[in-house]
């Protein structure tokens, strides 16, 4: 469950009060229907908003008459951090608790992919490394390997086009022996008409 930002004000009657930003966000200001309504007559009717996105709390301006002043540096949008002092008109409020999650971490692209002694392939996450798993096959039980194969969500393709590439190859090869076996046929029917030809020419000359 996410937590709420925690502004303490530092100077006036109201010093050392505690607003609790809720963890939606809101506008902040002095009109009755803002979020987190103010008792402060130098804050505009909807002075700024401040909200989180993704992993920050953003303090952004709504056009206020004295805009949102962050650490002595005017600001439009600014992301604030732990101890920021935020002046909004002649309200300073410094910034106590800046609950922040964690990035999440992307899913791993990287993939492990193995082969079984039965024969069976398995492609799985790298994050499955050196777990001991049992094959679905034959049931026998083996340490996924360390070695990962990057981006193995294109093994299927790499290896579709390594059969059609082999495949080309073996169909070039048949090719060439059809063309040789052809070239040698027609080698040896030619030295067959020749010796055939020799064969009818000698008995003439005989009876000449």
């Amino acid at each position: 469950m996410q937590e709420p930002m925690i502004l303490e004000v530092l100077t006036g009657k109201d010093a050392g009060l505690q607003i609790t930003i809720p963890a939606s966000g809101g506008v902040v200001g002095s009109d009755w229907d803002c979020d987190i309504q103010l008792d402060e007559r130098t804050l505009s009717g909807k002075h700024c908003r401040i909200a989180r996105e993704k992993t920050e709390w953003v303090i952004q301006d709504l056009h206020s008459r004295r805009g949102v002043i962050v650490n002595d540096a005017k600001v439009r949008k600014w992301s604030l951090g732990q101890g920021d002092v935020v002046l909004l008109g002649n309200l300073p409020l410094r910034v106590t608790a800046v609950p922040v999650e964690p990035i999440p971490q992307s899913k791993s692209d990287k993939r492990i992919q193995f082969k079984c002694k039965c024969g069976k392939r398995y492609v799985v996450r790298d994050t499955f490394a050196g777990k001991t798993t049992t094959c679905k096959h034959c049931g026998a039980s083996f340490l996924i390997p360390l070695h990962a194969v990057e981006d193995a969500g294109n093994i299927p393709e790499v290896q579709r086009k390594t059969k059609v590439l082999i495949v080309a190859c073996i169909a070039i090869a048949v090719l060439m022996l059809v063309c040789l076996g052809v070239y040698v046929y027609r080698d040896i029917r030619k030295g067959q008409a020749e010796a055939a030809h020799r064969h009818n020419i000698v008995p003439q000359t005989l009876t000449k």
